[in-house]
């Protein structure tokens, strides 16, 4: 990463933080980030990395869940992210998680003309249940993603406990 900063703002004088607006963002804006503060020449260590993805730049893949997306807790589920584009990577990400996207690499499927990765979830536990969504990218360019799939909503049910 190079050491040269690229932007410095200073904060309010009420203030211990700002921000750094980007006011168009394009493919040129992904990539790694972090942040570090000065007190007069001192300069502080620099913060935890930020990754910040474009998306929108491919078509949406296509997200489906083997065997369904309603799935008893304990069993397993495979989430199918799949496109006829070149994308050679895809992301699954689950709304407002706080888990970090999955990542995997895509293999041609030659009988169905596509391009697929599966991402098994399980053992399945009540947290794992919510919608989720997966995109694409291309490993010339890892930080522009594809536009959103349609969100999946996976259900787990299980028997409720008797008290």
């Amino acid at each position: 990463m190079s050491s040269e900063p690229l932007d410095t703002w200073i904060p309010q004088a009420s203030s211990n933080k700002t921000g750094f607006p980007i006011q168009s963002m394009s493919s040129q804006h992904s990539g790694l980030y972090q942040c570090a503060y000065s007190t007069g020449d001192r300069l502080s260590e620099r913060s935890e990395t930020l990754l910040l993805v474009l998306t929108g730049e491919h078509s949406a893949p296509s997200l489906s869940a083997h065997p369904g997306p309603v799935v008893t807790s304990g069993g397993n589920v495979s989430l199918l992210c799949s496109s006829q584009s070149t994308l050679d990577t895809f992301h699954l990400l689950k709304e407002g998680g706080a888990e970090l996207p999955q990542h995997r690499k895509s293999e041609w499927r030659s009988h169905e003309r596509r391009r697929q990765a599966v991402f098994p979830v399980g053992p399945l536990s009540s947290s794992h249940g919510g919608t989720y969504r997966c995109y694409g990218s291309s490993s010339s360019n890892p930080n522009v993603w594809s536009q959103p799939s349609d969100p999946l909503h996976l259900q787990v049910t299980g028997e409720m406990a008797h008290t």
